[in-house]
């Protein structure tokens, strides 16, 4: 499960294998684990309005708003994980498409 700026904010997509595209935590468990051939819960945390305030926007705190919000992401996040370790990462992301508040989605 890794936070992701290409999804907006409460957006949770699956995903098997591919690149890091310059995310350091992924980098670090590409090199850890070898390669990139491992399953994901991309959780969307949305991107700032300047590429130069990338590194203090994915480190800084959530809103007020945003925290409020949190529990049900990561609850739908959690659902998703049980489905892949139970039904398979295809049949994961069939049962979620589509999941209001959520886009769980196959990607190519």
């Amino acid at each position: 499960m890794h936070d992701d700026l290409d999804l907006p904010f409460l957006t949770i997509r699956l995903k098997a294998g591919g690149g890091h595209g310059g995310h350091k935590g992924l980098i670090s468990i590409i090199d850890l684990l070898g390669g990139p051939d491992f399953l994901r819960v991309r959780l969307g945390i949305g991107r700032p309005e300047r590429k130069s305030m990338v590194e203090g926007y994915v480190l800084s705190p959530f809103s007020e708003e945003e925290t409020t919000r949190l529990p049900h992401l990561l609850q739908s996040a959690g659902e998703a994980v049980a489905d892949i370790i139970s039904s398979g990462i295809q049949a994961a992301m069939e049962r979620h498409h589509g999941k209001e508040n959520s886009t769980l989605t196959k990607e190519d």
